[in-house]
């Protein structure tokens, strides 16, 4: 089950990109949307369509637009493209549109703002035997965005006096291996050490055939730990299946009453459940898989083998019920939405990116709280920007996604955000930069315990490479300040008071992050 967005790292193959632009009969777009002005104008001079659609049917000035590229869009406009401002809910349906046959799975997806919804629309066919349509009713699996659903639960527990998350486990599984060595802080965080049992060679198998909650639970309990309590984040759907357990044996109901009772009542969310033996199929996604270019039905999961880590079924506007009401605290006190959107420090000295069920990040100057769900045949994303309030919320009933479901929130909030955000300079070579100046840039550059940025020059060019990732050319805009053409995203280097380079600073989808350097690895 998914465990949320990658975190910055010049991932240059994300989702949604590709790094051979040259190829890409709608290399316009693409060049618009990172801002490459150069490249922009030589292919208007080539006689390129200023109005040439890119890909998922982006206009070349749209895509400038929403990437906050004003001076790109004024070229645009200069060499005749339409310049008319379309909302954002006409541009991201088009966008969706353009890209998904009729008969294809589908789409749910949903644009909040201050609670007030702006964009509500399902797209392709939520069951293709049937032809039924997606529609905002349509109820999907949504895998591990269950999560924050648990985790609310064990903070509601809390607040009621029940239980503490500084806890050991063996205060409320007194039963389980180790439970004195661990806490539910760390079971919520992801930082306990229990292997997870999806990671299993045998979890396709096993996963729709009979059984419950409690059954998986004994196929890992005799399983060893994959590192020490609290040093390290590794994400473990193990650890949301005993906090269910915990849920019970505290609280004295089942988990999908306990859920049912405090948070899907309590919001008006009637078309959502923790999956039950015999529960409502009403208007409900069937998941499929991609096969080349043909779709066939994807393994269908018994949920109740997930149950607290992936088993709650829901619709685009329930989940909007939910995140507007979490984040304007009408679910939890001020004191215990901040516990859970506080990541924890490891003792290893790191500090990890999930708190108590959200992913969490800085892009774009606004705090983001989010979560994926992944299971054979859906995706879903949940996406809670801070400021301004803006949710978005995808579901798809496809795996591998036709669009990934990620790629398209962070669409989605480009479009609707842009007018929040301050506008970026254009990606212009520097054609005075000297390449004797590299030289100095040249070394290798710490991303994170795994993987080195290793930056080098050939002839007249540099060049950065990634542990694991190809090789791709910066180009200099600045002194110290590069852009890569691949993808959006850009490099500034640091020196200290003697003018040395220490540090490389990177700079993509609305993050940070700064490596620094080191010498040549052994």
């Amino acid at each position: 089950m998914g465990a949320g967005l990658a975190s910055l790292a010049v991932a240059l193959t994300s989702p949604g990109c590709r790094s051979d632009e040259a190829e890409e009969p709608a290399a316009l777009t693409a060049a618009a949307e990172k801002g490459l002005i150069d490249r922009v104008e030589q292919l208007l001079d080539a006689g390129v369509d200023p109005e040439e659609r890119g890909r998922f049917g982006l206009r070349p000035v749209d895509a400038a637009r929403a990437a906050r590229f004003p001076e790109v869009a004024g070229l645009l406009e200069a060499r005749g493209a339409d310049g008319r401002r379309r909302p954002p809910e006409e541009v991201a349906s088009e966008m969706i549109s353009s890209v998904l046959p009729s008969d294809a799975p589908g789409f749910a997806i949903l644009v909040a703002r201050d609670g007030e919804v702006l964009l509500s629309r399902g797209f392709g066919l939520a069951d293709r035997g049937r032809s039924t349509a997606v529609s905002p009713a349509t109820r999907f699996p949504i895998g591990s965005i269950s999560k924050p659903m648990t985790a609310t639960a064990i903070l509601m527990l809390q607040q009621d006096g029940k239980l503490r998350i500084s806890d050991p486990l063996s205060t409320h599984l007194p039963d389980y291996p180790r439970a004195d060595e661990l806490t539910l802080h760390q079971l919520l965080t992801h930082t306990s050490g229990l292997h997870n049992f999806t990671d299993k060679s045998d979890f396709r198998t096993r996963i729709v055939e009979p059984g419950d909650r409690q059954t998986v639970i004994d196929s890992f309990r005799a399983d060893p730990h994959v590192f020490e309590p609290g040093r390290q984040y590794r994400y473990s759907n193990s650890a949301y299946l005993l906090l269910a357990e915990v849920i019970e044996r505290v609280s004295g109901l089942p988990y999908p009453a306990f859920l049912a009772e405090r948070i899907f009542e309590p919001l008006g969310m009637e078309a959502t459940f923790a999956h039950v033996v015999g529960g409502e199929t009403v208007d409900l996604a069937r998941g499929y898989a991609w096969t080349g270019h043909s779709v066939e039905e994807a393994l269908d999961w018994n949920l109740a083998r997930v149950e607290g880590a992936g088993s709650v079924l829901s619709t685009s506007e329930d989940l909007a019920r939910f995140v507007d009401a979490y984040f304007r605290g009408g679910l939890l006190s001020a004191e215990s939405r901040a516990m859970a959107l506080s990541p924890p420090t490891l003792s290893s000295g790191q500090r990890s990116n999930y708190g108590c069920g959200w992913v969490l990040s800085h892009r774009h100057g606004s705090r983001v709280a989010e979560h994926s769900g992944g299971l054979d045949g859906f995706w879903t994303i949940v996406q809670h920007w801070e400021e301004p309030r803006l949710t978005v919320v995808v579901l798809h009933n496809a795996a591998p996604p036709v669009i990934h479901p990620s790629f398209l929130a962070e669409r989605l909030a480009s479009l609707f955000l842009v007018d929040d955000r301050e506008p970026r300079a254009a990606m212009r070579r520097d054609r005075d930069a000297s390449p004797d100046t590299f030289d100095a840039l040249v070394g290798h550059y710490r991303i994170d315990d795994a993987r080195v940025q290793v930056v080098s020059r050939q002839g007249t060019r540099l060049y950065s490479q990634v542990t694991d990732q190809d090789r791709f050319e910066i180009v200099p805009r600045a002194p110290d300040h590069f852009f890569f053409e691949v993808v959006d995203a850009q490099l500034h280097f640091l020196r200290d008071e003697a003018g040395r380079v220490t540090a490389v600073r990177h700079f993509q989808g609305g993050g940070e992050l700064t490596a620094p350097r080191i010498a040549e690895p052994d």
